[in-house]
């Protein structure tokens, strides 16, 4: 067929279009159905490189409705959990072996483990077939992923018949290295980060060879410059031999030994301490900023990179909608003349609201929608005026929350009253009054509290109760004034609410239980009682204290970040999870029970100062999942890190320094600081859309990672777009066979 693109397009959707029966419930025809999905995949950055066949749809949609997501998490978060009740087991109070025996340990019967897990498999694997039908068999191998998850899914089933066979009494388990895999795969924006880790790594790598380079050329040195002919010198404690000088650099470089390994040179000679001065200078303030500075800058352009393609996705999607309602207009009203004027390529505001109806996202934004579509003078909507409107999603002012007014009495007095109340003089007020309160408490409980008099909680009960009658009075007064629809729209309203119906019951509580508490009788044996109920009441105060975060300016800012800085690293959060989750399952299977337990009889100064076993560190292991998550947790925060490096180096082996400094590297080094990017990023973001615009009383300000690089976006041309929907493996079947 020969003619201008738009007439092939067209073309093409409509053969599309009946290829089936358009006849179907909830649905004009197949086109709306078409459409519809196109606008879900736009709403979430999805692509439409998936059939489009009626079935296929149906099945489209209920696979990525909330209730199957939700329950596929479910699964990948019980088969990830697994690990904890598998032998060995984590259901012990205490990690310590010393306090609770190994042997003690209580164990999950195998086959109910493996029962789950079984379930789990199944699951997933029927999720994988969903995947590939949905995608179609032309998109399987062009999906590394997807191929991936075929083969994990093989392997993990082929390990599980082993396990079976063994009665979960193997030496290994291979397949729970591959667990976090199927967390990995079902989240895009994991997937992304990943992805922009691996396009990060040359330019990382290139600064750790420096950064190494740096390390040997200073033990080198370090060793010609302190010989190790003294018996307590630092050539023979730390510069002994060129592995040792290398590992205790490294962990100076974290500053986690420090000063500790530049004392015996320094006591020797006030000048060796240049030697040290110089090696940090270079190596933390030197060359680890700048391993900061070139991952945030080179992520951030991978993530952008990524970031735009998704953005590709979502314009393709909208734009695919519009297309397939103007095949439809065209086909229903036998338009066969093309091109038309690009005025002329419009749909019906009707076909638009009876789309926006369909599509499955929260109720609040479909008024919205509708109200937009209501200020359009003319009843067509061109391709631009489209993606406006769906664009008014992705505002940076996305939630629409619209705030209820205020009904103000028609009495003066009365209304000058609700004006007091809801005004921000009011929220200072009580934020003094709960600072008091606050003060209060500390100056009552900064004595010997090791014995509490009977006094002391008489007086912490009255006072408490005082201020808690006020909090109650305070939000009766709020809500009366402000009406409960426009109170229950504030978040701090909620928060103190909350935290005051708490202490009204808790003080409730205390008296119902040790009423002696109100006359200053309290028997000598509720003392303890008493007083562990009054101090729960003190913690309730000391949060409603923390309500000012709520109404002073500069504070309120800094939580509104930390909260959309929270809400955006869920993504960098589930990454942290995969490689905690891998390194704690291989830590298990290296080192578990490697740590002699200490007899019952044998005293700490046994062993020398500062190792693991003087600081009776024996809680901290690799003996079971949870207690692994714990060591690399400490690993991670640095300090001291050096002990687990020198207790699995002298009772396992000098080669397991390299799972310790391989878990710093990519943790502490890239991980962490991909992490610090990301917060950077946000505040930045946040901190010039406040500076923009201050957030008005009528929407409420959430910003996601996509909007984060939003101003970055390069936009696509309306051709571009076309061309991307021409050459879909399915829309475009008619198109190429012409």
């Amino acid at each position: 067929m020969e003619g201008n693109p738009d007439q092939r397009l067209l073309a093409s959707l409509t053969e599309t279009l009946n290829e089936d029966d358009p006849s179907m419930k909830g649905y004009e025809d197949l086109s709306y159905l078409q459409a519809t999905v196109f606008l879900e995949d736009a709403m979430h950055y999805r692509s439409i490189h998936h059939q489009v066949d009626k079935k296929s749809l149906l099945l489209y949609r209920f696979y990525y409705s909330n209730f199957v997501q939700w329950c596929l998490y479910l699964v990948i978060a019980i088969n990830l959990g697994l690990a904890f009740f598998e032998s060995p087991s984590s259901l012990t109070i205490s990690s310590d072996p010393v306090l609770i025996p190994i042997k003690v340990r209580p164990e999950v019967p195998c086959i109910v483990v493996m029962s789950i897990e079984f379930i789990c498999i199944i699951i997933f694997a029927c999720d994988c077939f969903l995947k590939i039908r949905l995608s179609g068999r032309r998109n399987v191998w062009k999906s590394k992923w997807l191929i991936a998850y075929v083969l994990i899914i093989f392997i993990t089933f082929t390990d599980w018949i082993i396990s079976a066979s063994y009665k979960c009494r193997e030496e290994y388990r291979i397949r729970r290295v591959f667990r976090p895999f199927f967390l990995l795969q079902n989240s895009t924006m994991m997937k992304k980060i990943v992805k922009g880790i691996k396009k990060t790594l040359p330019q990382i790598l290139s600064v750790l060879v420096v950064l190494c380079l740096h390390l040997l050329f200073f033990s080198v040195f370090g060793m010609l410059l302190f010989p190790p002919f003294k018996e307590e010198s630092e050539g023979r404690t730390d510069f002994g031999r060129l592995n040792n000088s290398i590992i205790n650099l490294l962990v100076l470089l974290t500053t986690a030994n420090n000063p500790d390994v530049t004392m015996p040179a320094y006591r020797q000679n006030r000048l060796f301490i240049v030697f040290f001065m110089i090696f940090l200078a270079i190596g933390l303030y030197c060359l680890l900023n700048m391993l900061t500075a070139v991952i945030y800058n080179q992520f951030r352009g991978s993530l952008l990179e990524s970031m735009q393609s998704s953005y590709l996705r979502r314009r393709i999607g909208i734009q695919a909608a519009f297309e397939i309602l103007y095949a439809d207009k065209c086909r229903k009203s036998d338009i066969n003349q093309l091109p038309l004027p690009e005025q002329a390529r419009k749909i019906n505001i009707k076909t638009v609201e009876s789309l926006i109806n369909n599509i499955n996202k929260d109720k609040v934004y479909i008024p919205v929608l509708k109200e937009a579509l209501q200020n359009y003078r003319s009843q067509q909507l061109s391709s631009n005026q489209f993606h406006d409107l769906i664009d008014l999603y992705y505002t940076e002012k996305s939630t629409f929350a619209q705030v209820p007014e205020i009904q103000f009495s028609s009495t003066a007095w009365i209304q000058k009253l609700q004006s007091l109340i809801i005004s921000q003089w009011f929220n200072y007020l009580s934020d003094l009054i709960a600072l008091i309160n606050t003060v209060l408490i500390i100056v009552l409980i900064s004595g010997d509290i090791s014995q509490p008099s009977r006094l002391d909680i008489h007086y912490l009960w009255v006072i408490n109760c005082a201020f808690s009658i006020y909090y109650c009075l305070e939000q009766i007064a709020k809500l009366w004034s402000l009406g409960i629809r426009r109170f229950l729209r504030g978040f701090d309203n909620i928060y103190n609410t909350l935290v005051t119906i708490s202490l009204m019951i808790t003080e409730m509580a205390c008296v119902i239980k040790y009423n002696d508490i109100i006359f200053d009788t309290i028997p000598t044996h509720d003392l303890e009682n008493s007083w562990n109920c009054i101090q729960v009441v003190n913690i309730l105060v000391v949060l409603r204290f923390s309500a000012i975060i709520f109404h002073l300016k500069q504070l309120s800012f800094v939580y509104e970040t930390l909260l959309d800085t929270l809400r955006n690293l869920k993504a960098m959060a589930g990454v942290l999870i995969v490689i905690y989750y891998v390194f704690a399952i291989i830590g298990m299977e290296l080192f578990k029970d490697s740590i002699p337990v200490p007899n019952s009889n044998e005293s700490d100064n046994n062993y020398t100062c500062g190792t693991y076993q003087q600081l009776n560190y024996y809680a901290i292991n690799f003996n079971d999942f949870a207690s692994a998550i714990v060591i690399l947790w400490h690993i991670m925060v640095i300090n001291n890190w050096h002990v687990f490096l020198r207790a699995y180096r002298e009772l396992v082996s000098p080669w397991a320094q390299l799972y310790f400094i391989a878990w710093y590297l990519i943790c502490v080094i890239i991980c962490l600081n991909v992490f610090i990017a990301l917060i950077l990023e946000a505040f930045i973001t946040r901190w010039d859309a406040d500076t923009r615009q201050h957030q008005d009383s009528t929407y409420i300000t959430r910003l996601s990672l996509h909007k984060i690089f939003r101003n970055s976006f390069n936009e696509p041309t309306e051709e571009d777009l076309r061309k991307e929907i021409e050459y879909h493996e399915y829309l475009g079947n008619f198109y190429r066979s012409t």
